[in-house]
């Protein structure tokens, strides 16, 4: 009995573990929502893109400075390449009213602002890579990410580590 339990809990193991990979990663939204319709508009009227993903681009010298500028216009660039995003805004890009809401009062940070393509379960795994691939300090200026798509990343990924953590404790006390 005590060796077909251990197999038992092996199969299960080698069955289970792989599932959190599996899971869809969205499905936060109820589809008949008011706010998940206008989503769906947004989406394929105006090619908004499904989430938001924010890069803060900040320098001493101010959003100005050569440094700065060389880098927003980078990480634009870098991101209208993507197949995975609708579409760019940004601070160094924009037109002079609309730049001006996306640079802090004391003019030291700017934004980038993309709409990242792939639906609840997608969009997170894009902004991730694209993060990864664009949020890393250049001299003289510090790049961060953020955004709606990035928040869902980090909490699919602390889900999947409490899961994983979970299942460690739970089945040897089970067995």
């Amino acid at each position: 009995v005590l060796a077909l339990t251990a197999l038992v809990m092996v199969a299960a193991a080698i069955f289970g573990i792989p599932v959190a990979k599996t899971l869809s990663a969205g499905g936060f939204q109820d589809p008949t929502s008011q706010s998940a319709e206008a989503t769906a508009l947004l989406t394929e009227k105006f090619d908004q893109g499904d989430m938001q993903l924010l890069f803060t681009v900040t320098a001493e010298d101010g959003v100005n400075s050569p440094a700065a500028t060389a880098t927003g216009t980078e990480i634009v660039r870098a991101l209208e390449q993507s197949p995975h995003v609708a579409q760019v805004t940004s601070a160094w890009t924009a037109p002079p009213p609309a730049a001006a809401e996306l640079v802090s009062k004391d003019k030291t940070a700017g934004l980038v602002v993309a709409g990242i393509t792939g639906g609840e379960n997608d969009a997170q795994k894009y902004a991730e890579a694209l993060s990864e691939q664009l949020a890393h300090d250049r001299p003289g200026v510090t790049v961060r990410s953020g955004g709606a798509a990035m928040v869902y990343a980090q909490i699919n990924a602390q889900t999947e580590r409490d899961l994983l953590r979970m299942e460690a404790i739970a089945v040897p006390l089970s067995f």
